[in-house]
């Protein structure tokens, strides 16, 4: 009995040695990456919300869709919200936030437009325009409390704006790092730049929040405090997501701009003090960015507390977990530009199998969802994948029935009896989205 231990127990070592081998080969790294979005699901399906959002040392100021919409800004460039950001940013700031960073960027500015007007030039027409916007950028990074974004190699901010923020000592790169598969799952800590290392805009954020310099090994890694960062890859941050809509505190621009228009310092006192306050877009079709969160996510959206302006209703459009498959869908259709869509057969196939795991996890997490079920069997039935296009149907069909909250459905029979393959799984959605009851 003894020898038969002896020889599983080696069986067992060796079948270990193998699939760790396996599985550290570099085909497979892609396992490795979905295990970090699949787990990242998972404990958020599990154990939801970790943490009590007010709690959290960071929160955002969103130029998002109500501020699009909200007068003064309705109608009006960005080029031309300066003043009002600026006050904005001198609210927060004289409100007791410890740092205020810029995840947004302003490459140019008004007065330096060209276009004539009249007998002059439009910037020289406008000159002093931004004279208030730089006023509040120069009196915040002198306290060390405002640092300005810029992407390596692309968009850097205005000329006036680098001088009233003394140049490089408080401007960082937002740059992230994309995957193979186009997702961001890490973040880097530092750039190199004139033989040094610069902290990225979070090291940089996190670094003057706690009034500690990072500390920079050779080796790459990073301490804060005390803290090593951990993280795989040298010189980077794993990110972490709790997942879902609302932990991170999110106020609409157009909300703390009427509250400074009525003079509310207790509010901003009452939700900044302490805070780390990143500025930043949260609109439904720009600098949208794929992350290890993208099958945790909820709706996006400024749900903080309100200071002046009536709570938003949810924006028609704004992102869910099955918008993330059609984000990937999107880009293998027609309608896609073609700067956008797939470069060769490889990347094609690569790209269904993303969008097909990503519309599996919409289902697999709500499979009465009628938007989920409809994207995927049309999915389905656009590469002629017909028997799992049904299958998908018919589960729907039983999760349906599973629910009290909707009517009774009974799948339509044979394909063949409706117009060709593709029409039948459109006309059974059809009817589902509208919950017609089937005979």
């Amino acid at each position: 009995m003894g020898r038969v231990t002896r020889r599983d127990a080696v069986a067992i070592i060796l079948v270990a040695l193998v699939c760790g081998i396996v599985s550290a080969l570099p085909p497979l790294d892609f396992i490795h990456r979905w295990s970090i979005d699949a787990l990242t699901a998972l404990r958020w399906e599990v154990f939801g919300m970790r943490h009590d959002p007010a709690s959290a040392p960071v929160v955002v100021v969103a130029i998002d869709e109500e501020t699009y919409q909200t007068p003064p800004f309705k109608g009006s460039p960005t080029l031309t919200w300066t003043t009002e950001i600026g006050r904005v940013l001198t609210a927060v700031i004289d409100g007791g936030a410890k740092v205020v960073g810029f995840d947004i960027v302003f490459p140019a500015s008004i007065e330096q437009s060209e276009l004539p007007f009249g007998d002059d030039l439009l910037g020289a027409r406008v000159r002093g325009f931004d004279r208030a916007f730089l006023r509040s950028l120069a009196m915040g990074s002198s306290a060390g409390k405002v640092v300005l974004g810029e992407v390596l190699g692309g968009d850097r901010p205005s000329p006036g704006q680098r001088i009233a923020v003394a140049q490089q000592k408080n401007i960082r790169a937002l740059n992230v790092y994309l995957d193979p598969d186009d997702v961001v799952r890490k973040v880097p800590l530092t750039f190199p730049s004139d033989g040094k290392r610069v902290p990225s805009m979070a090291l940089e954020l996190a670094s003057r929040a706690l009034n500690a310099e990072p500390a920079l090994a050779e080796d790459g890694s990073v301490a804060l405090a005390g803290y090593r960062i951990p993280g795989v890859v040298p010189n980077t941050l794993t990110l972490n997501f709790d997942g879902g809509g609302n932990d991170v505190p999110t106020f609409s621009f157009a909300d703390l701009r009427a509250c400074v228009e009525r003079n509310n310092a207790d509010f901003f006192r009452r939700e900044f003090t302490g805070k780390i306050v990143i500025f930043g877009t949260v609109l439904n079709s720009e600098d949208r960015k794929l992350t290890s969160k993208r099958f945790a996510t909820g709706l996006d959206g400024s749900r903080a507390a309100r200071c002046a302006l009536p709570p938003a209703p949810p924006v028609a459009g704004q992102f869910k977990r099955s918008s993330i498959a059609g984000v990937y869908a999107w880009r293998l259709g027609r309608d896609c530009p073609p700067e956008y869509r797939p470069k060769n057969d490889a990347e094609t196939e690569a790209l269904k199998k993303e969008a097909d795991f990503a519309f599996k996890q919409a289902f697999a997490f709500c499979p009465y969802s009628p938007e989920a079920v409809y994207r995927y069997v049309n999915f389905l039935l656009n590469y002629n994948r017909l028997d799992d296009a049904l299958i998908v149907a018919k589960r729907n069909t039983i999760a349906h029935t599973l629910d009290q909250s909707f009517s009774h459905f009974k799948l339509i029979g044979p394909v063949e009896a409706i117009d060709g393959n593709r029409r039948v799984g459109r006309y059974y959605l059809f009817l589902a989205q509208r919950g017609r009851r089937l005979p």
